[in-house]
C-alpha cells in the first residue's frame, strides 16, 4: 500500500473543476485503512471538502471512519459501512484483517448518534447470513441504517473452489430473506448487482 500524503492538496486544487459532483471516498480503495489513523489522509481530505458544496459518500469496511463523525456530519456526508457476516469467525475468514463485525455496527451507532446518514452495504450476501436474516436485520436497525444495499456474489468457476472451500457459497435465497427482514425493520433496501 503507498500513502499519498499531497492527496488533500491534489483534492483542493481539483474541487473548483468538478463543483455539484459527486465525490465517494472508498469505491476503489478505503480511505479507513490501517494507515489512515498515522497518516489522515482521509481526515484531511473531508476537511478540503467542508466548502466545496459537493453530495459526499463514503464507503468503508472500518470503524476508525467514527473518528470523523463531527465533519461527516458538517459536510452531510452519507456513510456506507459494510457488514457481510455477524460471527467473528466468519468475518475472520472472509475478511481477514478487516475490523469485526461488532466493531463495524458500533461505528454505525456513533455515526447515527451523531447525526451522520449511515447505510449498510451487505454485499455480497452469501452462505455465511443463512439463518442469520432475522439477526442481521435487527442490527442493522439498532445501529441506525437508513438504508441497505445489498447484493448477491458473483463469482468465475476460478474464484468459486476457495471460496466452497472457507465455506462460502452464493446464496440468492438469503438475499431474498434479508431483503424481506429489512424491509420489515423499515429499512429501505436497495439492490445491487455485481459488474
Amino acid at each position: 500500500m503507498r500513502v499519498h500524503p499531497n492527496m488533500p492538496e491534489r483534492l483542493s486544487r481539483e474541487l473548483p473543476a468538478v463543483r455539484g459532483s459527486r465525490i465517494c471516498i472508498g469505491s476503489r480503495s478505503d480511505g479507513y485503512q490501517y494507515a489512515e489513523r498515522r497518516f489522515m489522509v482521509t481526515r484531511r481530505c473531508l476537511d478540503a471538502l467542508e466548502n466545496c458544496g459537493c453530495p459526499v459518500s463514503v464507503m468503508t469496511k472500518s470503524d476508525l471512519v467514527a473518528r470523523d463523525a463531527p465533519i461527516l456530519r458538517e459536510i452531510g456526508a452519507e456513510v456506507m459501512i459494510t457488514v457481510t457476516s455477524l460471527g467473528r469467525k466468519e468475518s475472520l475468514i472472509a475478511e481477514p484483517g478487516a475490523p469485526l463485525p461488532e466493531a463495524r455496527l458500533e461505528a454505525m451507532k456513533k455515526l447515527a448518534g451523531n447525526g451522520v446518514k449511515v447505510s449498510a452495504m451487505v454485499f455480497p450476501v452469501t452462505s455465511m447470513l443463512r439463518g442469520k436474516e432475522k439477526e442481521l436485520a435487527e442490527a442493522l436497525a439498532e445501529s441506525g441504517a437508513e438504508t441497505v444495499y445489498a447484493g448477491d456474489l458473483r463469482v468465475r468457476q476460478a474464484d468459486a473452489d476457495p471460496l466452497g472451500r472457507r465455506g462460502i457459497a452464493i446464496s440468492p435465497e438469503t438475499l431474498e430473506r434479508i431483503a424481506d427482514e429489512c424491509s420489515g425493520k423499515g429499512l429501505r433496501v436497495i439492490r445491487i448487482s455485481p459488474p
